[in-house]
């Protein structure tokens, strides 16, 4: 079966081409009777004299061949100093063109010892030749065999080998990569008991991943689990790989770099990692559930005592140039490689509490929910008392979290430190954006970086002003970083981000609030009630920020949130003054808030609702409500005993309603869907068919319509909580709302309002006109229709149709009056549910991936 093998591999990829161009046809015909004799030695492989006596003879002749092409190549030459030079040349640069077949000759005769001997031998040789003739096709071929050879030394040689070649030119990895034999022989060779052979195996692996053509090829041969199972088999100890690390200055095995002082377990962890970031989803997905998380297990071990290694370095002056840099790379792929793996556990990962109905949040029975929703939700301020209502005993969503913050920390220096160890930065995924793995490409030089200040982190107090024209008594924030810098130099500003407790510890002496956001990526508890509360509010995420208040302090100053929020307070007390929103309008998410907030306003301040909250209490607070809570007076001298007295620590839980999932998004849902069918199938008319064009131009002008009804009326933008809490009431409230916001549209759509719309865009060449609709290319995307707007860039396609509105105005009208009464009498409510919920499902998919990506990184 060997000389079937290397009968089959020579005919793929040819002998080794060692001669000149003018030459090569007597060479070829060498070879083409090399590889048919070795075919027909096929049935000699029993008898061994005979096989070795023909392979003797051919090798003879390939060698007199050679020997031939030599002579006529000298018998070319036409000048005897031409010739001395040459000879000189080859003297310096041996002809090794022997090699080829004293191998060959060996690998169909490893029974003998000799042959083994002479294979060793043979490939030392080979290594110290040329590139060229080590990257040659032929030698390639060889190296499945080779690798699978009888001897540890033989494997071993034929390793390094294929790194020698992988890293030679991009054109020979990409030939190694793209014999899967040869990927598969090293796969077999990492896994095997000559830990020599693993060694050379995980070294060329290593060499090979300096392609990216490579490194995917690797992964389609399942070599990520591979080099796992290996690592977790020989139960590698992490830290003992993080001490190797050390010794070559925090640096990564390079791809290519030689592994003295280096041992294999650092090896094949540098390995998993280069390829576990290289996996795409389906590959990632493919990984054994244990494989995934035993492997982890070390990563998240391994990058603790990194990450706790820097910040140590990071207390002294941070080294310059390129050690500190190349670390930061280390840290980063390290990152990366936990975040991946993390994708695709499921929500095993994450903490969860002991299993409930979530209605009890609001009382025991249905009614409290139907009441909270009807009465409090998006509509008034109100207070759940610890005490009034039995919601914190073993069936409340928030036990668990109440009770890990029960006084375990006694002084200010274990609250901080409890609170603000090991974080990360957690950069912000944008909220339209549904691959992961996509967002990761562009983040990841940052993934596993110190926390962000601004991004991550905020340390503000609020004091009193004095307005110059009123003399009113006003208030602003201060930002302890401005004041910070006033008086520290910049490396100590560089700390900062830095995490260093004593900072933290000054601003709040000092009287500023700590306001730390994305607690739901750094607790496995606070990610298990985010979640819980999305599901009840029908929202694909919840957000969390914590904040922390010395005695007698204000942290932010008088604002409205463009998000429902659950104030939960952990520690101490806190005053809240809420006041009433001034509009019927909502706001919406990220856009820009209103500048008047009551400040003076006798009226305003008469309606102030004040609510004192005491620890284990929640208030509940509607977007666009202005709002400012200050901790007392008492034990303003709390920094001398450093107790926790006059403190406050309280979560946010935000219910943050994006532009899908309001009932203008609803719509936007049922009427793509709507239009799908009639665009596959044109409905008739009086006139005849509607061309399946005018029936998309219509349906993008009725989708901006539905956008201009939505500024304006509160419905719109309210919360569609279709997948959210269901109970009788709630779900008959919400079949009425989608017949309003129906008629809505079937009475105020109007042909000429979103011409102008259109054209006011096109004139100002301005984006931001359709930024609250690019969500729309999420759902657009299923319909394939070459009419339909794209929405990754819809000024474009709306171009187009402005263009056909001035040739085809009044069929475009008549369509569009069409569309808008045939949609609104035909669209059912059962209906849009199911494609709603599908688009729900895929924002939360991608929400819950990069939480348990977070917080792989943060529950080490």
């Amino acid at each position: 079966m060997r000389l079937q093998l290397l009968s089959s591999r020579l005919l793929l990829f040819g002998a080794p081409d060692t001669q000149k161009d003018k030459t090569s046809r007597c060479e070829s015909g060498a070879r083409q009777h090399l590889r048919k004799q070795i075919e027909n030695l096929d049935a000699h492989l029993t008898q061994s004299n005979t096989f070795t006596c023909h392979i003797n003879k051919i090798l003879k002749h390939y060698t007199n061949s050679l020997t031939q092409m030599g002579k006529q190549r000298h018998n070319h030459k036409q000048h005897d100093k031409h010739m001395k030079i040459k000879k000189r040349k080859r003297e310096d640069h041996p002809d090794h063109s022997h090699l080829f077949p004293l191998i060959l000759a060996s690998l169909a005769n490893l029974h003998r010892p000799s042959a083994q001997s002479l294979l060793t031998k043979s490939l030392q040789t080979l290594q110290t030749s040329s590139p060229s003739l080590v990257t040659g096709a032929a030698v390639l071929a060889l190296l499945p065999s080779l690798l699978g050879g009888a001897t540890a030394a033989v494997a071993q040689i034929a390793a390094e080998i294929a790194g020698a070649a992988a890293i030679f030119s991009l054109e020979a990895n990409e030939a190694v990569s793209a014999d899967e034999e040869i990927l598969v022989a090293l796969m077999e060779a990492v896994e095997g008991r000559s830990e020599r052979v693993a060694v050379a195996a995980c070294n060329a692996v290593l060499d090979l991943c300096a392609s990216s053509v490579a490194r995917r090829r690797l992964c389609e041969v399942f070599a990520v689990e591979k080099i796992m199972s290996v690592f977790l088999r020989r139960a590698a100890s992490p830290l003992n790989y993080a001490s190797q690390h050390c010794m070559r200055k925090g640096n990564l095995i390079g791809c290519g770099e030689k592994m003295e002082g280096v041992g294999f377990y650092a090896l094949v962890i540098d390995a998993a990692v280069t390829l576990v970031n290289t996996c795409n989803a389906e590959q990632l997905q493919r990984i054994p559930r244990n494989l995934s998380v035993d492997f982890l297990n070390y990563l998240k071990d391994l990058w603790k005592q990194k990450r706790d290694d820097d910040v140590q370095k990071n207390m002294r002056p941070c080294c310059q140039g390129q050690d500190c840099a190349s670390n930061n790379l280390k840290m980063h792929d390290l990152s990366e490689s936990i975040f991946r793996l993390s994708l695709f556990l499921g929500t095993d990962t994450v903490y969860s509490p002991n299993g409930v109905e979530e209605t009890r949040m609001f009382g025991p029975n249905e009614s409290d929910t139907e009441h909270f929703m009807s009465e409090y939700w998006e509509n008034l301020p109100v207070l759940l008392k610890r005490n009034s209502k039995p919601i914190w005993d073993d069936y409340s969503i928030f036990t668990d979290l109440f009770n890990s913050f029960i006084s375990k920390q006694e002084t200010l220096d274990e609250l901080l430190y409890s609170i603000f160890i090991g974080l990360v930065s957690c950069p912000p995924l944008p909220s339209d954006e549904l691959d992961i793995l996509q967002f990761l490409k562009e983040v990841r030089d940052d993934l596993g970086s110190s926390i962000c200040y601004g991004q991550d982190i905020r340390i503000v107090k609020t004091e009193d002003t004095i307005s110059g024209g009123s003399q009113r008594h006003l208030k602003r924030e201060v930002h302890f970083l401005s004041e910070y810098a006033g008086s520290s130099s910049s490396s100590d500003l560089d700390h900062l981000s830095n995490v260093n407790a004593h900072i933290f510890k000054e601003a709040v002496v000092k009287g500023y609030t700590i306001a730390l956001r994305g607690m739901e990526f750094r607790s496995e508890i606070i990610a298990a009630i985010a979640d819980r509360l999305a599901v009840m509010f029908g929202q694909p995420s919840v957000g969390v920020n914590l904040y922390l208040t010395p005695p007698n302090s204000q942290g932010l100053a008088r604002h409205y949130d463009d998000r429902c929020v659950f104030l939960c307070q952990l520690l101490g007390q806190k005053h809240w003054r809420v006041f009433p929103r001034q509009t019927l309008l909502l706001p919406r998410l990220y856009e820009p808030c209103d500048s008047f907030l009551g400040y003076g306003s006798t009226d305003v301040e008469s309606r102030c609702m004040r609510f004192l909250l005491d620890k284990g209490d929640i208030l509940y607070i509607p977007r666009g409500c202005p709002h400012e809570a200050c901790t007392s007076a008492d034990d303003v001298e709390f920094q001398r005993d450093d107790k926790l007295k006059g403190f406050s620590l309280h979560l946010t839980f935000g219910i943050e309603v994006e532009p899908p999932f309001e009932w203008e998004g609803f719509v936007h849902v049922a009427l793509s869907h709507w239009s799908k069918n009639q665009i596959q199938q044109p409905f008739s008319t009086s006139a005849g068919s509607m061309c399946s064009q005018l029936i998309a131009m219509s349906t993008n002008l009725l989708h901006i319509e539905i956008q201009m009804i939505g500024c304006n009326d509160p419905v719109f933008r309210k919360a569609c909580m279709i997948a959210g809490i269901s109970l009788p009431s709630l779900d008959c409230t919400k079949r009425n709302t989608f017949r309003h916001v129906i008629d809505k549209i079937d009475k105020e759509a109007c042909f000429t309002n979103s011409l102008k719309f259109i054209e006011g865009a096109i004139q100002s060449e301005n984006e931001d006109h359709f930024q609250r609709m690019r969500w729309l290319r999420h759902i657009h995307d299923e319909t394939n229709s070459q009419h339909l707007v794209d929405w990754s860039n819809p000024l474009i396609g709306f171009k187009s149709l402005w263009q056909m509105s001035d040739e085809h105005r009044d069929d475009l009208e008549d369509a569009f009056t069409l569309t808008k009464s045939r949609f609104c009498k035909d669209v059912l409510f059962e209906n849009v549910c199911k494609n709603y919920s599908i688009l729900l499902q895929k924002y939360t998919i991608t929400r819950k991936q990069y939480m348990s990506g977070m917080l792989s990184l943060h529950c080490t």
